[in-house]
This record gives C-alpha cells, sequence and structure tokens, in this order.
C-alpha cells in the first residue's frame, strides 16, 4: 500500500509496505533537539505556523545563513507557500541545512533518499546514514524511519533492530501494524498488537480517526478471541456506545447473529447497514466496516429481510479487499449454509474456494482471524472428503500455517469440524436463520 506523508505542503505517496500507515509522523508530537535558531528566525517560525508565509519568507532569507531558516524555506518553495514553487531550489536548501547540522533537515533528507526517491544501493545507504545521525542526536521520527525500513527485510537481526528503533520511538500504532501483519523475519503477534492498540487508543496526541480505528480493533480481536480469550459481550459493550461506522457496522454484526450477550435482531442490524450503506456511499465505506455492511445485507436479502440490496448485487458496490479479513472466512462458511450465493461473490476474493486456501496456506503466522480460517477450511474439506482424506488434508493445510502435525490445536479442530459434525451444525444453522 502507499504511504502518504506530509512533506513541505504536499502530500507524497510513499512505495511502502501494506502494515506501513498514512501519516504516521505527522499523527504524532515529537520532541527533538531540532535545529539551531535564533530570536528572528523563531519569529519566522510562528509566522510560518500562523500561515503568514510572506511575513516568514522575508525572515527566513534575512536569515539565510540559519540552518533552521533554510529547512524552512526548503518547507516554503517546496510546498509553493508564499513563494512560487520551485523543487531544484527546494532541494538545494534541504541539503544545505542536513549539512549544516539540522537533525529535522537530515531525517527529511534521509527519509525521501531511502522511500520515496529510489535509486542504487548506495543511495539508500546514503539516506540511512542521515537518518542513523539524526537518530544519534535522539531525533524520534528518525528512529521511526529507521525501524519501518529494516522490520521490512528478510534479515531477522536487522527486523528486530527495526522493532527496537519503533520501541524507542514510541510510535504505538506502527508497533501495533507490524505485530497484526508480521514481517519477512519476524512473526505476528496479536496478543503484542492488541496492547499497542490499547496504547494509541488511551494516547491523546494521536488523531482521532486512528484511535477511533484502534478502538474497533480491540473490540474485533476481544470478539474473535485473538490475542486475548473471546470476550463477545465486552465488545458489544464497547461497540454499543460509539457512533463511528466501523463500530456500527460491526455491533450490526453481532445484533444480527444475538452474539456477545445480545438480543438476536436482524431487521435492526439491516437498517443499520443500510444507513452506513445510504450514509457513506460504496467509496466512502472504509475496508474495515465494508465486509460487514457487504455480508451483512447479502445474507438478508437472502433471509429476504427486506433490504434494498440484493445478495447478487451487493459485492459489487462493496467490495472486499483482502482474504486476511474475516469476512473471506465468513463467506465460505456462509456459501455452505446457503445463506450467500457464490455467483455474487467476485472470484478474485472468495469465488474460488481453492485461491482463498491457496493465499491463506501462504500467509506468515496466524492471522487475527484464525479460529475462522481453520472453520472455513474444515467445513470446504468436510464437503468434500471422506473421513480419512479430510483429517490428512487438514492437518496439511494445518501445517502450512505454521502448526506441527500433532498439534492439540488441529487435532480439537479437526474433532470440531469433522464432517459428521460440519453437517448437523449447518443443518442446526439453517434452522435457526428461517
Amino acid at each position: 500500500m502507499a504511504l502518504t506523508r506530509q512533506h513541505g505542503g504536499r502530500m507524497l505517496k510513499v512505495k511502502s509496505r501494506k502494515l506501513v500507515v498514512s501519516a504516521i509522523l505527522g499523527a504524532i508530537v515529537f520532541l527533538s533537539a531540532g535545529c539551531k535558531s535564533n530570536a528572528e528566525v523563531v519569529d519566522g517560525i510562528n509566522a510560518y505556523n500562523n500561515k503568514d508565509y510572506g511575513r516568514a519568507v522575508e525572515i527566513f532569507k534575512k536569515n539565510e545563513g540559519n540552518p533552521e531558516a533554510k529547512f524552512y524555506l526548503y518547507r516554503m518553495y517546496s510546498g509553493g507557500l508564499g513563494v512560487e514553487k520551485d523543487k531544484h531550489l527546494a532541494t538545494k536548501y534541504l541539503e544545505q541545512a542536513a549539512i549544516d547540522g539540522c537533525v529535522e533537515a537530515m531525517e527529511e533528507r534521509g527519509y525521501l533518499m531511502v522511500f520515496v526517491e529510489g535509486g542504487s544501493p548506495s543511495r539508500v545507504e546514503e539516506g540511512l546514514a542521515l537518518l542513523t545521525k539524526a537518530k544519534d542526536q535522539g531525533y524520534r521520527p528518525a528512529m521511526a524511519d529507521l525501524g519501518r525500513y529494516y522490520i521490512s527485510l528478510p534479515d531477522r537481526e536487522k527486523a528486530l533492530k527495526g522493532l527496537q528503533y519503533l520501541e524507542q520511538a514510541n510510535v504505538a500504532w506502527e508497533l501495533a501494524m507490524a505485530y497484526r501483519y508480521g514481517g519477512p523475519a519476524f512473526e505476528r503477534n496479536q496478543a503484542k498488537a492488541l496492547g499497542y492498540w490499547k496504547a494509541v487508543e488511551a494516547d491523546p496526541t494521536v488523531k482521532e480517526k486512528m484511535r477511533t480505528t484502534a478502538a474497533f480493533l480491540i473490540d474485533e480481536q476481544s470478539y474473535y478471541g485473538s490475542g486475548t480469550p473471546e470476550n463477545a459481550a465486552f465488545a458489544a459493550q464497547r461497540l454499543s456506545k460509539r457512533s463511528d461506522p466501523q463500530a456500527r457496522a460491526l455491533y450490526a454484526w453481532m445484533l444480527f447473529r444475538g452474539d456477545g450477550g445480545l438480543t438476536k435482531n436482524p431487521k435492526a442490524a439491516v437498517q443499520i447497514w443500510e444507513k452506513l450503506k445510504d450514509d457513506g456511499g460504496a467509496q466512502r465505506i472504509g475496508s474495515r466496516e465494508r465486509q460487514y455492511v457487504a455480508y451483512g445485507l447479502a445474507i438478508a436479502s437472502k433471509m429476504g429481510l427486506g433490504t434494498s440490496v440484493t445478495s447478487g448485487k451487493v459485492e459489487k458496490p462493496l467490495p472486499l479487499r483482502s482474504p486476511m479479513e474475516p469476512m473471506t472466512s465468513w463467506c465460505v462458511i456462509l456459501m455452505k449454509e446457503g445463506l450467500v450465493d457464490k455467483p455474487s461473490i467476485p472470484s478474485r476474493e472468495c469465488g474460488d474456494w481453492k485461491g482463498v486456501l491457496t493465499q491463506s496456506y501462504e500467509a506468515p503466522g496466524p492471522s487475527p482471524y484464525q479460529e475462522l480460517r481453520m472453520r472455513s477450511l474444515l467445513m470446504v474439506f468436510g464437503d468434500v472428503l471422506d473421513e480419512e482424506k479430510y483429517q490428512q488434508e487438514a492437518i496439511r493445510a494445518f501445517s502450512m500455517l505454521g502448526y506441527p502435525p500433532d498439534s492439540q490445536v488441529i487435532q480439537q479442530q479437526i474433532e470440531k469440524w469433522a464432517p459428521r459434525r460440519a453437517a448437523a451444525l449447518l443443518e442446526q444453522a439453517r434452522t435457526s436463520s428461517k
């Protein structure tokens, strides 16, 4: 996914791994030694912060020899703030400020060289050297940059060093994302991710949107028992108090199913989903709530609950994103239950069960929705294989997910979702949904 980062008055798109999120450094207040300033340059910075760009540029040009003034002139020429945009001049000011020892300029230049400009390995190494120099002066954004770079590498020692840098930079969001998705050389850890989501939610300096998402992920992990004992009642209680789309979508899913101690009320759930769809539209509903809205309305349509969206159309305006999300497992389960039509689901997401299962196998380590994935895998195998072949295939599948062949978890799941038991449970599900 592309990382966007505030830079010189504009947003830059950066090629990055999916665990890196938008505008992290713009969302967290960092303390640092900064560049060397004088009283007049400080006045210019105040003018800049107050968007009095004419006065700011006048002061900075008067103090052009000052590293901090050079750094702010870089920002102004880069973003066209009070001056005509000039990328060449902006780069010149940034490089000079970095040479003069301005720690913000060193971090900015290093960041651009490593994450934005690309180029030769020697260019990246030069950028890393600048970031390291800024990090050694205690500048936390540089620590965060180095952390993000190193955790993306296949070298375990460097990846662990990257996690250490993120810890030192105290960027809870990035640490939560790192442990949620894992990396080429380190494992997912949903318990650690949950701890960092809680830190994000409790931090008043973090942007509200990020805190809201962290709250949703805490509730979702509690609901599915990911990194913490399953506690649907806890999730339902928290979700019921919030009005953001993510919370409403998941709360409606639990209401639809009667989970977490809620009284089962499919019609009320449909009303919530319909309102989210009508208020947000396909383009503005986020991916986390979209999956619950899409499948909730598809199932409701199949059950004849009066939704305006048919199960054959719902997935097109509200597409899914990733086989790592819980709805991929739900789609398999619900198709087996006859509540969602197979043709209505895009083949790139769920229509091809084999493709979905293959992507699940290749995932590095357990996902937050491992229980659901195991259930969906076993239900599919139980439908097409006899008992002996079923057990062999299930053991092979879970071995690819990281479980030892003799794992007690595998044996418990095989027994729980063996074909004869799965058939009875599916019949029970069909009966109770009518």
